[in-house]
């Protein structure tokens, strides 16, 4: 790989350490613009360990060159919903998103079911009970669908914006199904993308 100033950490064993002096006398800590430098880095050999995506996990386990495992990390992924704003005051349209967006469909399609579930009482509701009840609130609310099967209210349509980086796939894949899930019960949802200026992969290179 590369180096340039500025681009990693690097750590060197402690031989005064209380415990005794580490095996490992460097480690090395990158920083990666996307998934798929990262895995490339993984195939060169240029790097010895990478946390990675759940799309480029499930191709790069197959390579034999590779050991690969599933770690249990804590972790949080959710749409935050600015309730400043007009539509998403209603305390009613936040109710019939979260009923909307099934969590258990988009976990098994986009993150090959590597993650779990914080909320299981509400995963354990079908996506056809949970989309009735969320149409149900909708209609009951005021929103009614027009000729497009999107939803407005007093002349308002249900139009939502969602800003999120882009990079990630598993993340696009989300936002992608999230978006349909969304129009499957009439609300309408923009996708934005800024660029990851701040989010980054950490990759690490130990030296024996």
């Amino acid at each position: 790989m590369r180096q340039s100033r500025g681009d990693r950490i690097v750590y060197v064993a402690n031989d005064a350490y209380w415990g005794g002096a580490p095996k490992i006398r460097h480690l090395s800590v990158a920083e990666v613009p996307d998934a798929t430098t990262q895995s490339l880095e993984l195939r060169h050999g240029t790097l010895d360990y990478a946390p990675m995506e759940s799309s480029q996990f499930a191709q790069l386990r197959r390579d034999p060159s590779l050991v690969s495992a599933i770690t249990p990390i804590n972790d949080f992924v959710a749409y935050a919903l600015n309730v400043e704003r007009p539509i998403t005051s209603d305390v009613g349209v936040r109710r019939a998103i979260s009923m909307a967006i099934d969590r258990v469909a988009l976990v098994a399609r986009v993150c090959r079911s590597t993650r779990i579930f914080v909320d299981l009482a509400r995963t354990e509701e079908s996506l056809r009970v949970r989309s009735a009840a969320a149409n149900a609130l909708l209609e009951r609310d005021g929103w009614h669908r027009g000729p497009d099967a999107m939803r407005a209210k007093d002349g308002r349509r249900l139009h939502l914006v969602s800003i999120d980086f882009s990079g990630s796939v598993p993340g696009r894949n989300i936002d992608t199904q999230t978006q349909q899930m969304l129009a499957a019960v009439g609300i309408e949802m923009k996708l934005k993308y800024y660029s990851p200026s701040l989010r980054r992969f950490l990759l690490v290179t130990a030296t024996l």
